[in-house]
């Protein structure tokens, strides 16, 4: 890598304070009033380096790209500051079908998100470390996870055997530098694979060095008839698993609800699939609808709020229909309404109490941390 390396502007971390300064070589110094509104950031997301932007001007869903040294240490010192939550919000790629894989880097860029995550699908650039890291380079889109590919449709992705689809999962993203691997229940009839699925994802993790969320689904009815068709099951807060995703469109069709679902998962929650649903197959609806946040049933906003005041620090990544999109600029209108929905419920200032917490989170996010 060169010595100059370029990083994308973070929003979502909502830091609010007076001045920065990396306390190494690169000289960034931003001083700058109180309580003005900025985001800011000391982390080289794939290679080392310091960045801290403080910016007001540029709106976003116009990120800049920043260039400089990586030779910092991304060491910085932050005085006068209430932090906020150190949220990523993230954008399926999946969200922008069925364009292709480029364009939901390219969406994500446009729509000012913090990176993105990688739906593994038939694409075989999906599955290849050369073309997502040169997307990710080309878009200055950091990959926050990757889901792995459990869909129909994905049958025969890296075999049929279910177990080695996870593994390659889990070695993709950790090739990646990501952090998550998203994955769905097994299905019943994947009889071996359903039995040990706990003990495998729990191996799988410990292996790759990657977190493994399982994500909530919902039950099937096949002419009114309900079906079972996930073992051990659809409802991810009767797991024993360490990491789970938070579908709030698979909480509608569910006929559940997300807060209590969040609340139920505790700790165990670790990601956030942004969306929502307007009813259950109990209401008669029968589609996955990944409608846009706050245009369903689904207490969305109360979650994503509860969770940027405790202090959490996953990633909430967009993954909704935009499908219906009848111009190009539609479909951008979409994603930008997602992101701003999640920043607007996200960006909370912390409480003094939680301030030294919101500091280690800080330090993590050094290359190395």
């Amino acid at each position: 890598m060169s010595s100059t390396a370029q990083f994308r502007h973070l929003q979502s971390p909502g830091l609010r304070g007076v001045d920065s300064k990396c306390t190494q070589n690169c000289g960034l110094d931003y001083p700058q009033q109180a309580g003005a509104e900025s985001s800011s950031t000391c982390s080289a997301l794939r290679s080392g380096g310091c960045v801290v932007e403080r910016d007001h001007v540029v709106p976003p869903y116009q990120p800049r790209i920043l260039s400089k040294s990586s030779e910092c240490s991304s060491n910085i010192q932050i005085s006068g500051l209430s932090l906020g939550t150190m949220i990523r919000l993230g954008l399926s790629t999946s969200s922008v079908y069925p364009l292709d894989l480029e364009s939901g880097f390219r969406l994500a860029q446009e729509a000012g998100f913090d990176g993105v995550e990688v739906m593994v699908t038939r694409d075989k650039r999906t599955q290849n470390i050369t073309s997502l890291r040169e997307l990710s380079d080309q878009y200055s889109m950091p990959i926050l996870s990757v889901h792995a590919p459990v869909l129909l449709l994905t049958h025969f992705v890296w075999g049929t055997d279910p177990q080695v689809k996870l593994e390659k999962t889990a070695e993709l993203t950790r090739n990646l530098g990501a952090s998550t691997v998203v994955v769905h229940p097994p299905f019943r009839w994947q009889a071996e694979y359903s039995e040990n699925f706990l003990d495998i994802v729990r191996s799988t993790s410990e292996t790759y060095g990657v977190e493994i969320a399982v994500e909530n689904m919902f039950p099937w009815t096949v002419k009114g008839k309900s079906v079972k068709a996930y073992a051990p099951g659809w409802d991810v807060t009767e797991f024993d698993c360490e990491a789970t995703t938070l579908d709030f469109s698979h909480a509608a069709l569910s006929g559940q609800d997300s807060f209590e679902i969040m609340t139920k998962l505790g700790e165990r929650l670790r990601h956030v699939h942004l969306c929502d649903g307007s009813g259950s197959l109990d209401e008669g609806k029968v589609f996955d609808e990944h409608l846009l946040p706050g245009r369903g049933g689904q207490p969305v906003s109360k979650v994503l709020r509860a969770l940027a005041m405790g202090g959490w620090s996953g990633s909430v990544v967009a993954e909704v229909n935009t499908r219906k999109a009848k111009t190009p600029e539609e479909r951008l209108s979409m994603l930008i309404e997602t992101r701003e929905f999640a920043q607007r419920h996200t960006n909370i200032s912390m409480p003094p109490k939680r301030l030294q917490k919101g500091m280690k989170r800080l330090a993590d996010l050094r290359p190395g941390g």
